[in-house]
């Protein structure tokens, strides 16, 4: 299965792509030739012997004796693999096939999210000149947003916008193309103004050494600054975080129990509910 990746990963395995190509023809053309040296070579030798079959010698131990065809045969299918074990590495384990995947967090509620999404149709529109196409779809039943980028001939989308409360998913086709698009998405949903004024009563305090929102791990909350009450964070609200739309404050070593309670804070131990985010 292709690998999971970002579109900033893809762009790089992109970029990659023809050193990566070189070494691996590279490779095969050191075995191949390697091979053909052997073949060539003492003490390595193939004979017609008797005619109509070849006899593979080491020095002058006989190895084994196959039918010609048999062995062209033999010798293209280990070409074959040797294709095969290329293209898995630069289309399949290094992430060329497949599509991106983005988590965008913006911050915007579901009772927000209609103006939200017109903002950001406005703005993919513009795009136009770019040579990509805004393709709309019908709301789905959960209140996701589904939205299309289709790049100029083509007849199919590239990529797929999902906007959701709280965060948009944007997947990408890996040509160059694509993800060129993707990127300016991505910077389209991050840069809306609402995504950067919803969270301004909330912060997030970390209690382990070296825990950051670049870096979130350990004993962790979020503090609703309004309503006096904190939560556990989650994946989604770590996001929010390191894309600077959370406030934040290293607090390391103290009991993240023992802090809320000299703060007065009513802590609840699970993720907030989307209402409890208000002020």
């Amino acid at each position: 299965m292709p690998r999971r990746m970002s579109v900033d990963q893809a762009k790089k395995l992109l970029e990659r792509k023809p050193s990566v190509k070189a070494t691996s023809i590279g490779v095969i053309m050191g075995i191949l030739l390697g091979l053909a040296a052997q073949f060539i070579l003492k003490p390595f030798q193939v004979r017609e012997e008797p005619p109509g079959f070849f006899a593979v010698y080491m020095g002058n131990q006989l190895l084994g004796v196959m039918k010609i065809f048999d062995y062209f045969l033999t010798t293209a299918a280990v070409i074959g693999i040797l294709l095969l074990i290329y293209w898995i590495i630069t289309m399949q384990v290094i992430g060329l096939r497949g599509k991106t995947y983005d988590e965008v967090p913006h911050g915007v509620k579901k009772e927000d999210l209609d103006d939200f999404v017109d903002q950001i149709d406005e703005s993919l529109e513009k795009a136009k000149r770019y040579g990509y196409g805004l393709v709309k779809y019908t709301i789905e039943e959960d209140g996701t947003y589904p939205r299309g980028i289709r790049l100029s001939g083509m007849k199919e989308d590239s990529i797929s916008i999902r906007i959701r409360p709280l965060i948009a998913v944007v997947e990408s086709d890996k040509d160059s193309s694509s993800l060129e698009a993707a990127r300016r998405t991505i910077e389209i949903i991050s840069a809306s103004p609402s995504a950067r004024t919803q969270y301004g009563h909330l912060t997030v305090r970390y209690f382990t050494r070296g825990a950051s929102p670049d870096n979130p791990f350990g004993e962790r909350i979020l503090v609703n600054e309004k309503t006096r009450k904190a939560f556990w964070m989650n994946s989604v609200l770590d996001a929010l975080a390191r894309q600077g739309l959370i406030e934040w404050y290293s607090q390391p070593g103290e009991n993240y129990r023992d802090w809320a309670r000299k703060q007065n804070l009513e802590l609840f131990e699970r993720s907030p509910a989307e209402e409890e985010l208000s002020p």
